[in-house]
């Protein structure tokens, strides 16, 4: 502070200073400010300036002389420019309003509070739409501003004035999303407990974090709070998710899980905790460690709790509430809302106000659903043309086994994709790997068994792929929104066997899902997807010349020979001759080629019209046409699809704009009328009926005849087709 004290003071031209019998006084036309300095202390004129002269260098003196050059030049500046502080009112239905000099505040109490600000010190307020409530403070004394300012901010224990609001807005909570919009007021104005039902990547870790943080009190050092999720992945990301949201607030958070040694967790415990996140298991080890001490926490939450459900975790979560207070909030998030949920709300919560974002089991609306039908040994065949038909796919395939994941990732990785696997046989560490690789996009393709994916929370996700379907329609809402976050559009797709489209179904009626179906890529349309993927990151990439320059003219000399057609095609054939020789002689792997899938798109039209004059068929007009995007191919998996078969024969197909023929076995006809009509065709509603105009050839149709003609003569042949006695008496003879 000395040398501070050395500093000289400039003096603003519109004030005016005296200094008498040790006392300062400083007057302008907003007032006048007065302080008494010690003996021996001085004030010097130099130029337009003044220097306050010390009588000694004791060391208190010092430390007032460094006081006072501060306190007067404050006087300085608040008669001359005032001083000004505002302060900003963040928490739901808080108000602030002024009459003169009465502040009336509303802080969330049950009354409000007014204060009568001094004179010194004027006060007004801003309420505008949309923003938090403001006061602002004036006055030429900055003392006596700041004092005014720390009353009012001491008015409320847990405001945000400690930079709570701040972290928040550093990691870009601009807009809250729906789940948190509705959960965060609620809970921070009640103590009631609360059941919010939203699906996976909407938010729910802010919705019940943020106001937990906001209710913690720093000064008790016990737990005030436990979350309890299904697996160590959702464990580790809640308890970074909340650190993250409690940025200068010194609250303090802990994860406790399993797969790792538990004596590190303890002695972190050691150092105290406000919030544990866990998995049941490990909690339930610390608290008869005695290690952990619920008897005092006012909140718990359950996430993912129909997940926790469904891994087997009643008991243990009836073992960790039983020592719990009963007076406490309990809130619990969930994605659906199954049986088993429903009966733990009813014995762990009192009245739990709902909060459902959207309909109950309900997959996320922003996320595409499509399916493919293939035979089961064309899995992969399948898996691999929809990867390859995605250039940039960053997703999840999920596999039902262990053993089928370890296939599939290796089968991956053998044909050249950024790929790994997920799966229980791996230990902590490995799974830490592969997710921090995952996380990073290290990886393209992640293979997971549900077990170890759940509770997974990968932003910026493109694909899920569900290798084989799940045996629960709930786990498929739980695979697909793992994708489509915040606001993003994803696309979940189903590889199929047509014995499995009843399943399909059954996801549509209880998810709410619409699947539209689609047909797997020919190698010619990947190969036109990554050629155009590879020719548009190569126009787009941007060169560093400096570095690229001393290598030129040596490039030059390697290439010179070529003209640019030849570079061109050089080129690309070394980056794309992987695609053109693996799909040169691709099969199609659609479900109506299993039969006969070597041969041609062509060959397979020209078939039909070739068989039309050796087999019995009915010729059918169908409501839809090129207008509606229906080619052949799409029209005979329409029809594979309503019959859930491909071995019957179709014959001559004609597209038009508005509708179509085709004709198909006359022994399917009756069963293609009942399953066809009043399906849907991209959003059209279907029609279907037999076409007056016959397709038969003249000699069919005269052989059609004269069975009609033998049929009705009764007397000839009974109701088996047989000759009856008489005439087979006279055959005899």
């Amino acid at each position: 502070m000395s040398r501070v004290g050395l500093n000289p003071i400039i003096v603003p031209s519109e004030t005016q200073y005296s200094f008498k019998e040790q006392v300062f006084s400083v007057n302008s036309q907003k007032g006048n400010l007065s302080i008494k300095l010690d003996n021996g202390f001085e004030i010097l004129e130099q130029d337009s300036n003044i220097i306050i002269q010390r009588p000694n260098d004791n060391k208190d003196v010092k430390a007032k002389h460094g006081l006072y050059r501060s306190l007067i030049a404050n006087m300085f500046e608040g008669l001359s420019k005032g001083f000004r502080k505002e302060l900003e009112l963040h928490g739901v239905g808080y108000r602030a309003s002024n009459s003169g000099q009465k502040l009336d505040l509303s802080l969330g109490y049950s009354h409000n509070i007014v204060l009568q600000i001094c004179s010194e010190v004027t006060v007004k307020t801003e309420n505008e739409k949309g923003q938090n409530p403001k006061i602002i403070l004036e006055s030429c004394d900055k003392e006596l501003i700041g004092a005014v300012a720390a009353k009012i901010k001491s008015l409320r224990k847990h405001d945000p004035y400690k930079g709570k609001e701040n972290s928040l807005s550093k990691l870009n909570f601009i807009e809250g999303t729906e789940i948190q919009n509705k959960a965060i007021p609620f809970l921070l104005e009640s103590n009631n407990d609360l059941i919010g039902l939203a699906q996976t990547g909407t938010g729910k870790t802010a919705a019940f974090g943020i106001p937990i943080i906001q209710k913690t009190n720093i000064n008790y050092n016990y737990t005030q709070c436990i979350v309890l999720c299904p697996t160590r992945e959702l464990c580790m990301q809640i308890a970074k998710d909340l650190e993250s949201f409690s940025i200068n607030t010194n609250v303090k958070i802990n994860a406790v899980y399993g797969g790792t040694d538990v004596k590190s967790q303890i002695q972190a415990l050691k150092k105290g905790n406000h919030i544990i996140v866990g998995t049941p298991g490990r909690v339930i080890d610390l608290i008869k460690r005695n290690k952990i001490n619920l008897v005092q926490i006012n909140s718990v939450v359950m996430d993912e709790a129909d997940e926790m459900l469904n891994m087997g975790f009643k008991e243990d979560i009836d073992t960790i509430l039983k020592d719990t207070p009963k007076e406490k909030q309990t809130l619990l998030f969930s994605a659906t809302m199954p049986k088993d949920v429903l009966k733990i709300s009813k014995n762990y919560m009192r009245k739990p106000h709902m909060i459902e974002i959207s309909k109950r089991n309900e997959a996320g609306k922003n996320i595409i659903h499509s399916y493919y039908i293939v035979s089961n040994r064309q899995r992969y065949a399948a898996l691999r043309r929809l990867c390859d038909f995605n250039p940039s796919i960053y997703g999840i395939v999920f596999c039902r086994t262990r053993r089928e994941c370890k296939e599939v990732s290796s089968k991956l990785m053998e044909d050249g994709y950024n790929a790994d696997t997920l799966h229980g046989d791996l230990s902590q560490s490995q799974r830490d790997e592969v997710m921090n690789r995952f996380r990073k996009s290290q990886l393209q393709l992640l293979v997971a068994t549900d077990v170890a994916a759940r509770g997974l929370d990968v932003n910026n996700l493109s694909h899920i792929i569900n290798y084989n379907l799940p045996d629960d329609p709930e786990i498929y809402t739980h695979r697909s929104g793992r994708t489509g976050r915040a606001g993003r559009t994803g696309i979940s797709i189903a590889i199929v066997h047509s014995r499995e489209l009843r399943r399909l179904k059954d996801i549509e009626k209880i998810s709410g899902v619409t699947f539209s179906k689609e047909l797997v890529p020919t190698g010619e349309d990947i190969c036109k997807k990554q050629l155009y993927a590879l020719i548009d990151k190569i126009k787009n990439i941007e060169v560093d010349n400096e570095k690229i320059e001393p290598f030129l003219s040596s490039i030059h000399k390697k290439l010179d020979g070529l003209d640019r057609d030849q570079l061109i095609k050089h080129f690309v054939y070394a980056e794309f001759s992987r695609f053109i020789s693996y799909y040169k002689n691709a099969r199609d792997v659609n479900v109506f080629s299993a039969k006969k899938s070597s041969r041609s798109r062509t060959d397979r039209k020209s078939r039909g019209r070739d068989n039309s004059s050796k087999n019995n068929f009915t010729r059918f007009h169908i409501n839809i046409g090129t207008k509606h995007r229906l080619n052949p191919l799409k029209l005979i998996s329409l029809i594979n699809e309503s019959l859930n078969s491909d071995i019957h024969e179709i014959g001559k197909i004609e597209i038009l704009k508005t509708f179509s023929f085709f004709e198909i076995d006359s022994i399917v006809s009756q069963e293609l009328l009942e399953s066809l009509n009043e399906t849907k065709f991209n959003n059209v509603k279907v029609k279907v009926d037999i076409s007056k105009r016959s397709s038969a050839p003249s000699n069919f149709r005269r052989d059609k005849r004269k069975r009609r003609k033998n049929s009705s003569r009764k007397n000839k042949w009974n109701s088996s087709g047989r000759p009856r006695k008489k005439n087979r008496k006279k055959n005899v003879r």
